[in-house]
């Protein structure tokens, strides 16, 4: 309940700050305007004396002030505008008359603009100072209880830990980031200043921390450990703002991967050669090798890679700990919880590759197919030669929504 009275309180604010740049913008195009047919009104009535003041000030008309500009109209004695038509008295003319009438109704204009934008910035100011009253960092409604309720285990080196360890090692690390990067590193932040420049320099170090730490670089995953930690609501165009920036500042580098059965897409990331430098200056060791360069490394094609990393994003949110590049094959994840551990064979071809791992299984067969009729299949040629195990297909898995879940449901078969 609290997280979204937050969000809403943000989407608010927001949308505040939004209708005041727009009314500011606005207001200051009129002035721009009224100021220009002042000028040329000015001109046309007193052209002399006009240029004689902006002769003594070349800051004229530039610097005047409402007061300023109707003192000047004031002082106009009759028509002596370039051009103005050449009267037999001091009354004013019927052209004359309507200039002026112009002119009176443009200062109402203009003073009317001002008071408008000062109540638009008195308003702002006060919703800004009613947001910082209340708390900016609330975690998402069952986020917390969800995590406290996953086990978390010492993670291995070479292992990446549980999505539920990753959100929690992200949220204690919080509040320790610095606010600004270290020389000679700079980051694009944009028009950002203040506490908006300190909360994106945060969410920055805090994705490079994750993918230096841990290895992470699908955004999915990524954006379900900074919302929670920042929070910001799913499918926000800020996590996706976040990576933008990354990726203009050159920290890291991006990809889509792409399979056409099923079709899935999967936008991965990965520090380049500045971000991991950044990396070790703020957190003073070395980053870790992510998953997706570990699989390139081992030579393993795009389709294939698409459908390891996809396999153990979604058994990490189920309460995994995964290791990807296995030595033999880099086609198969190691998966661990608690005493559990599992050896399974991601592919796209209905062959016996899975048989090889059942020792290292306990005499099981653990198995990720791309599509739910090759797994089908599969599971079939298991119980025919009585082998137990367990299958999932990326086709299923695309379907659920990502989000901490129990580790059994990383299965969609069971036997």
């Amino acid at each position: 309940m609290m997280a979204t009275l937050v969000l809403e309180q943000q989407r608010a604010f927001d949308d505040l700050l939004t209708a005041e740049r727009q009314l500011r913008a606005y207001s200051e195009a009129q002035v721009r305007e009224l100021r220009q047919l002042l000028l040329e009104t000015a001109i046309r009535l007193d052209g002399e004396r006009f240029e004689a003041l902006r002769r003594e000030n070349p800051s004229i008309p530039s610097s005047w002030t409402i007061a300023d500009w109707s003192a000047f109209m004031k002082g106009i004695p009759s028509a002596k505008g370039w051009g103005a038509p050449i009267v037999p008295s001091n009354a004013p003319s019927k052209r004359e008359k309507e200039l002026i009438h112009q002119v009176e109704a443009l200062k109402e204009q203009l003073d009317d603009a001002f008071r408008l934008l000062e109540d638009e910035r008195e308003r702002a100011k006060r919703e800004l100072e009613k947001a910082k009253a209340v708390p900016t960092h609330v975690e998402p409604a069952g986020v917390s209880a969800e995590i406290d309720q996953m086990p978390v285990a010492p993670v291995p080196d070479g292992v990446t830990p549980t999505l539920a360890y990753i959100v929690k090692d992200a949220q204690n690390i919080r509040k320790g980031l610095p606010k600004r990067p270290p020389a000679p590193f700079v980051l694009d932040t944009g028009e950002r200043v203040g506490g908006d420049l300190d909360t994106a320099h945060r969410r920055y170090f805090m994705t490079i921390y994750l993918m230096g730490r841990w290895g992470v670089n699908v955004s999915m995953e990524i954006a379900r450990v900074v919302g929670p930690a920042e929070g910001i609501s799913a499918g926000s165009r800020t996590l996706k703002s976040i990576m933008e920036g990354l990726v203009g500042s050159g920290m890291v580098v991006s990809k889509k991967l792409e399979i056409e059965n099923p079709d899935t897409t999967l936008a991965v990331y990965r520090l380049t050669q500045t971000g991991k430098d950044l990396y070790k200056a703020l957190f003073g060791v070395e980053p870790v090798e992510d998953d997706w360069t570990a699989l390139e490394r081992a030579g393993l094609d795009e389709r294939t890679t698409l459908a390891v990393l996809f396999f153990t994003i979604h058994a990490r949110k189920a309460g995994w700990m995964t290791r990807v590049a296995h030595q033999q094959n880099p086609a198969v994840v190691w998966i661990g919880r608690e005493a559990e551990s599992l050896h399974v064979d991601v592919t796209f071809e209905r062959s016996g590759a899975w048989k090889s791992l059942v020792p290292l299984n306990g005499g099981k067969a653990a198995i990720c197919t791309a599509t739910a009729d090759l797994r089908q299949r599969l599971s079939g040629d298991c119980k025919l030669d009585k082998v137990t195990g367990v299958a999932t297909d990326i086709e299923s898995l695309v379907q659920l929504k990502y989000e901490i879940t129990k580790p059994s449901e990383l299965w969609i078969e069971t036997w």
